[in-house]
Formats: structure tokens, C-alpha cells, sequence
């Protein structure tokens, strides 16, 4: 996407043959970082949980056109991965809607884990499908374009 983004600050870097770590054909030595962590906290100097994540990923909201909703997570909603959703941040609950094939059934199953921090399960629970598609029909009143990351307070050690 950098390559084809006239506006993008990271074309400088595009020739380097280096990757984070999570990447599929990422091998140990082209890592950016080569962690060392020593005891007890090996565990946490790589993108190994990142890596886990992508591949456990299961489609709930499946676009039926391309300026459609979507919605993927990893198992028990660990993570997840979402693009045109409609969003209402209310003080009680937010609630997440989209225009889909929706998959009810499978994202029950996985919303299991309802703690707060531990999931994206206490928000998408509450998802439900559109009847009609919210970016053709001009019902945003914010839309936002570019990648945006959501994340939710977690355990100071995990900072």
C-alpha cells in the first residue's frame, strides 16, 4: 500500500529486507530486533502472541460488496481485525453494526471470555447486522479512512 501512497513516510523504507517477526515469511535473522530477554520474561520479547493471533482469525461479518462491513477475530475474540463498521460510543455500552453476512451463531461461541480485558467479547457480543449499507447510503456522520488501532487498557507488566 506505502508503494502505491504518494503521501506515505515509509518509502524509504520499502527495500529494506527486514520484517517484525509475526510476518508468515519472516525468518529469524531478517527480524527488525533480535530479542534477548533473560529469566522469566523470554516469553515476552517477541511478536510470537501476534503471530498466534492472525492465525487463529475466523471471519463473523462477511462483505457482500466491496465498500461493505467486515468483521475477523482470533478465538475467544482476543483480537480482531474490522473495516466500514458503524460505531456508537455510548457511556454505558458501544455498539458495533455492519453490513454483512453475518455468522451469529459462530460469534457466540466465541464470546466467551467477557472480562473486559481480556476481549474484544463484551463489545461484539452486542453486534448486530444492518439492513441497509451505512457508507452508500450516507448514514456516517464520521468516517474514518486510514488504518486505526483500538486498544483497550491492559496490565501494566503487558506496557
Amino acid at each position: 500500500k506505502c508503494s502505491n501512497d504518494i503521501d506515505c513516510p515509509y518509502k524509504g523504507y520499502l527495500n529494506h529486507n527486514k520484517c517484525w517477526g509475526y510476518e508468515y515469511d519472516c525468518k529469524w535473522d531478517r527480524q527488525y530486533s533480535t530479542p534477548a530477554c533473560p529469566g522469566d520474561h523470554k516469553g515476552w520479547a517477541d511478536f510470537g502472541f501476534v503471530k498466534q493471533q492472525l492465525e487463529e482469525m475466523k471471519v463473523f461479518c462477511e462483505p457482500l460488496f466491496p465498500d461493505d462491513s467486515s468483521l475477523e477475530c482470533s478465538e475467544h475474540l482476543r483480537f480482531c481485525q474490522r473495516s466500514r463498521l458503524d460505531t456508537k460510543w455510548m457511556f454505558k455500552r458501544r455498539r458495533y453494526r455492519g453490513y454483512c453476512d453475518f455468522y451469529k451463531d459462530k460469534l457466540n461461541e466465541q464470546a466467551d471470555h467477557i472480562s473486559p480485558l481480556q476481549s474484544w467479547g463484551p463489545e461484539m457480543r452486542y453486534f448486530t447486522k444492518l439492513t441497509r449499507r451505512p457508507m452508500v447510503e450516507g448514514d456516517c456522520d464520521v468516517i474514518i479512512e486510514k488504518p486505526t488501532f483500538i486498544m483497550k487498557i491492559d496490565a501494566i507488566v503487558n506496557m
